[in-house]
């Protein structure tokens, strides 16, 4: 039996990448958002599924596994209470799911520091067209119950693993991202692959701390607009294309450079707040794989 693959995210943590990994690999069947790399039913009786002697791994990923919410497989709500959809009440319920419809699968939780973790997530909420600053999304991060437990990695490690005993694989992004031949290797080892190198491209690049800064305002003032509504919706769906490709780049400069405001980077999560989640990775001790990256997770090796 071709062994079963699920990788569940984190958000933020390599998952575009990856899947771009999973889909290119010639000895992987995967197809984005579908089970088992089949697109479809059909597939199985049209004869199109991969073909058994050359698969040798069946995989499904998706995000959003890792934090459920019910705008999963839709389009992020560019609203700043899209934040605060309370995922992390439906992360055991999608363990549990997972475990009856596919008990003998093998799971990949892929984790990213924290500080990193909010700073990207912030920028794609910008790029949304999210109107709440940092400093706003970083309260909620630290006051929403919700929110703080699904950076749980200890927790959701566990409750995989105790579902899929022996079957659990936890990587650091930050280890994809510096040596991402090590990274795989993980996986390959594991299910008998050929190294096959992560496809070239650009992944969702982070906004400048800049933008980071201004695309904001630009996005509260383009809905204040006294416009007629489909004009203003039309207007406002210009906008978020622009801001989503950067395109505003130089007009953020220009402003900051008239009124400066404070760059939005990743020093600005207060050590203070990180240490609400220094009980959220003792899990991640037991791989040394984790070692050069420990203060990114607040982890103490001896």
């Amino acid at each position: 039996m071709t062994p079963h693959l699920i990788h569940i995210g984190y958000a933020k943590a390599g998952s575009t990448i990856l899947q771009r990994w999973f889909e290119a690999h010639s000895q992987i069947a995967f197809a984005a958002g579908r089970v088992l790399g089949i697109r479809s039913v059909y597939d199985i009786s049209r004869g199109e599924r991969p073909i058994r002697g050359t698969t040798r791994l069946r995989v499904t990923s998706d995000e959003s596994l890792a934090t459920p919410h019910p705008a999963a497989g839709g389009k992020l709500v560019p609203r700043p209470e899209a934040w605060g959809l309370k995922p992390h009440s439906g992360a055991d319920r999608v363990c549990e799911d997972l475990a009856d419809l596919f008990p003998h699968a093998h799971i990949l939780i892929v984790t990213r520091g924290f500080r990193h973790m909010m700073l990207s997530g912030y920028s794609q909420f910008v790029r949304s067209g999210g109107t709440a600053t940092f400093a706003e999304m970083q309260e909620s991060f630290n006051e929403d119950y919700d929110t703080f437990n699904v950076f749980d990695y200890s927790a959701t490690i566990r409750h995989y693993e105790c579902l899929f005993p022996g079957r659990v694989i936890f990587l650091p992004f930050e280890l994809l991202r510096h040596d991402s031949r090590k990274f795989l290797s993980v996986v390959e080892e594991k299910f008998g692959l050929d190294h096959e190198p992560l496809p070239e491209m650009v992944v969702n690049p982070s906004l400048s701390a800049v933008e980071l800064a201004w695309y904001p305002r630009f996005t509260s003032l383009a809905e204040r607009l006294p416009l007629p509504g489909r004009i203003k919706n039309a207007v406002l769906r210009a906008h978020l294309r622009t801001i989503s490709a950067g395109r505003l780049r130089k007009l953020a400069a220009a402003c900051q450079k008239v009124r400066p405001l404070t760059p939005v980077t990743a020093n600005m999560v207060s050590d203070a707040a990180l240490q609400e989640y220094r009980c959220k990775t003792s899990r991640l001790r037991d791989n040394p794989l984790y070692r050069p990256y420990a203060s990114d997770y607040l982890l103490e090796f001896d």
